[in-house]
């Protein structure tokens, strides 16, 4: 995985959260996270999980993919030759 994912990914939730007018705190909340927890997902510290994303993007009131927008890609996408599965799958 690329460095620069979960960083670009936070920086993405932390402009449209500020863009919304919420502060962290109280964007925290709503989501229903800890508010240091949440801190760390903008900083890029934590990888949320796609739930987690998706009740951030049904607070923002965007769709999840929207918050992948400008978020580097690892580039890796050969087939490995199993079940179409790609090396980006894999981890």
């Amino acid at each position: 995985m690329s460095d620069d994912i979960l960083p670009a990914l936070g920086a993405r939730v932390r402009s449209l959260r500020r863009a919304c007018g919420h502060t962290q705190e109280g964007f925290a909340a709503k989501v229903g996270m800890d508010r240091a927890y949440y801190g760390r997902v903008e900083r890029g510290e934590k990888n949320v999980s796609v739930v987690t994303a998706a009740r951030i993007a049904e607070a923002l009131g965007v769709a999840l993919s929207s918050l992948f927008e400008g978020v580097p890609t690892t580039g890796n996408t050969r087939s490995t030759g199993r079940r179409g599965r790609t090396t980006a799958d894999t981890g």
